[in-house]
């Protein structure tokens, strides 16, 4: 159920609160009635690209990676089971996987590409853009751990070979699901992971070669101001390292920096920060050579504010269209310049830009500086920030929860550039995102992130504010899930005290609090206590919301339940 509620701003914000028990759950399948609904594709013809995002770049617009193209298709066509490309960030790992799709394009049946931008692999894989509508997977009532399991049998069963399955930025837990991978000769698979992931094949992706190095910064600069010597230098002082020689070269390029000042802003850099090792052999300084360019780089207002949007992203390719609907430049008076701004931070290598779909990333490098350099506030990403809000509310009488986890990454980008913050607007974030997490059975970080907002509402609006109820309401559900009935008895109590006082008895808010404070009443034995509240809950929707309301048959159906006992 939605509410509204009043910030500390005065402005109308939506927070959602849940009804307890409105549906069950075992082993990852949903349960309706007395059968476990399973739901595998009936689906024998695919298009091509599985999801809707496969990024592409051209192959001679890589520089130094020729020779290992040629090792890439030479593994996966001597059917490894899976090929890891491995090394450090800013080398070069996912562009080398982009330039590997489109060089063989046309000669696979099919390509999903996966980018792995939350902590579970699983949910990466069934939020992936596309790819559960273009196999045929219908996700209404399904969980997370059986939807993966029925993409990866569709997987299977696709009859054309041979087919590309692309895995980028990998965590370790891929290793846990190897067994579930659809295998050679029928597929292909590429990881990149800056991990080293056990039972994989492992291709090592060293920095450039010195000549290639220089290569590089001379596609990116072309003033001719400089000798082929203070190159080699130049790209030897930034260990080889693919993405700051190009950011190096660029800005040298726009701004007209000369190189001397470059390098001595780098060494200052250096000796200001403390370094760890990558693997034993070269030291991973990225950050701090990207710190000292970004420095020299004189970036404008209007390019600092969109990289601060960025920062606040999963770190994946993002559409156009989708960015200035996440973004809103309007509501910054950006309007105008958006389209060129974006131009320009792509043409200085600051965003990534894949042609192919006209979408753009920022890499994970770049977001680490951004934050290193600036502290950004709410206020910088606020319209943003709602944006996400509102995409992970849920209006149970008619969204399927499913459809709101591909938000659940762009939630926790947010949340994560703001790990202090007990503003209003984060918590209610934090509230929303939580209960995708319950519907995801993410009953722990859902806890936690429900306990820091419920804390804001205490301390941003008082205990007797009906923001707080929902919330402590929210929280109760949580507790509920992981069996703290009494934990979640208290916060019922008191949330449906506040209900009672601010909207009065017969509100679909007290009902709310009344069913879900039955239902734990229920759990814990008290039985008669559990049916009181449940016909008070039930006259109250049945003569507020009508007998045909989805809420009024869930407390219909609870309080059956109980009279059945």
């Amino acid at each position: 159920m939605n509410i509204q509620k009043t910030d500390v701003q005065g402005n109308v914000a939506i927070e959602r609160g849940d009804f307890i028990g409105r549906d069950k759950v075992v082993q990852g399948n949903a349960i309706y009635g007395d059968s476990i609904v399973h739901n595998y594709p009936e689906q024998t013809s695919f298009p091509k690209a599985l999801s809707a995002k496969v990024p592409r770049i051209a192959p001679e617009k890589i520089v130094g990676r020729e020779n290992d193209l040629a090792d890439l298709r030479e593994r996966l066509c001597d059917e490894r089971q899976v090929v890891l490309v491995n090394g450090m960030g800013g080398i070069g790992k996912t562009t080398l996987a982009q330039g590997y799709v489109a060089k063989h394009w046309n000669e696979y049946q099919h390509v999903v590409w996966i980018s792995q931008i939350s902590d579970d692999v699983l949910t990466d894989f069934v939020y992936t853009e596309g790819l559960l509508s273009n196999l045929g997977i219908q996700a209404d009532g399904q969980e997370v751990q059986d939807l993966f399991i029925q993409i990866m049998t569709a997987l299977k069963t696709v009859a054309e070979q041979p087919n590309l399955l692309v895995i980028d930025n990998a965590e370790s837990e891929l290793s846990d699901f190897y067994a579930y991978l659809p295998a050679q000769p029928k597929w292909h698979i590429l990881i990149t992971s800056r991990q080293y992931l056990e039972k994989f094949d492992i291709k090592e992706l060293d920095f450039l070669s010195e000549e290639a190095a220089i290569d590089l910064f001379l596609r990116h600069y072309t003033r001719g101001k400089i000798s082929h010597e203070e190159v080699k230098s130049l790209v030897n002082f930034v260990d080889l390292h693919t993405l700051t020689i190009e950011i190096l070269a660029k800005t040298a390029q726009t701004q007209r920096t000369e190189i001397h000042r470059l390098e001595q802003a780098i060494a200052d850099n250096l000796r200001a920060n403390v370094y760890v090792p990558h693997k034993g052999q070269k030291i991973d300084r990225v950050t701090s050579y990207l710190c000292s360019i970004f420095t020299l780089s004189g970036l404008t207002a209007k390019e600092l504010w969109l990289l601060k949007q960025f920062t606040c992203l999963p770190a994946e390719f993002h559409r156009y269209e989708q960015l200035y609907a996440l973004i809103k430049p309007e509501a910054s008076q950006k309007e105008a310049v958006f389209a060129e701004t974006m131009a320009a931070l792509t043409d200085t290598g600051w965003l990534l830009n894949n042609q192919v779909d006209d979408s753009y990333k920022m890499h994970r490098i770049i977001s680490d500086v951004i934050a290193k350099q600036y502290d950004i506030v709410v206020t910088d990403v606020e319209p943003l920030i709602e944006c996400v809000t509102d995409q992970l509310s849920i209006d149970q009488s008619r969204d399927n929860p499913i459809d709101k986890f591909p938000w659940i990454p762009f939630g926790q980008a947010i949340l994560a550039v703001f790990p202090k913050s007990d503003t209003a607007t984060i918590a209610t974030l934090q509230n929303n995102l939580a209960l995708v997490l319950k519907d995801m059975g993410d009953y722990a970080g859902a806890k936690e992130l429900l306990e820091v907002a419920l804390l804001s509402a205490q301390t941003n609006f008082g205990p007797d504010h009906p923001t707080t109820a929902v919330r402590s309401s929210n929280l109760a559900t949580v507790l509920q899930a992981l069996g703290d009935y009494a934990g979640a008895k208290e916060l019922l109590e008191v949330a449906l005290l506040s209900d009672q006082t601010n909207f009065g008895p017969d509100h679909p808010n007290t009902a709310r609090s009344s069913s879900n404070l039955a239902l734990v009443l229920q759990a814990l034995g008290d039985y008669a206590g559990a049916k009181e509240f449940l016909e008070v809950a039930l006259n109250i929707l049945e003569n507020s919301l009508g007998p045909s309301h989805p809420n009024t048959e869930i407390v219909r159906n609870n309080l059956a339940s109980i009279e059945l006992r």
